[in-house]
């Protein structure tokens, strides 16, 4: 098998794993928002405002992430994702409040 492929596959399975584990514990965070304290739902709706934090955050680091990519390699870039966002997730599980959560979910987005 030549060298690309067995990198492609590797890859692909490599981000589905990390996709699927990511999306499996975020449908539960409105439950862990009430277990923070959060007694009116509504008062702490993001909406848009939420998703406009994170694809901020998205825009600035990509391309600061691309060019270590260039630099370094895209393995490594992915094992850094990967794990870095791991981290963040059992961190996640650590949080006192609302807007340490909050924060950790904006800073998983680096």
């Amino acid at each position: 098998m030549e060298t690309w492929k067995r990198n492609l596959y590797v890859v692909w399975v490599a981000e589905l794993l990390a996709i699927a584990g990511f999306s499996v514990a975020f449908p539960f965070l409105p439950y862990y928002v009430q277990e923070l304290g959060v007694t009116r739902p509504g008062k702490w709706r993001c909406g848009r405002d939420h998703h406009c934090a994170q694809a901020v955050t998205m825009a600035v680091f990509s391309p600061i992430w691309g060019s270590v990519a260039d630099r370094y390699g895209r393995k490594l870039m992915i094992e850094r994702a990967t794990f870095g966002g791991a981290v963040v997730l059992t961190a996640m599980g650590f949080v006192q409040n609302v807007w340490q959560l909050a924060a950790l979910r904006l800073f998983r987005e680096c």
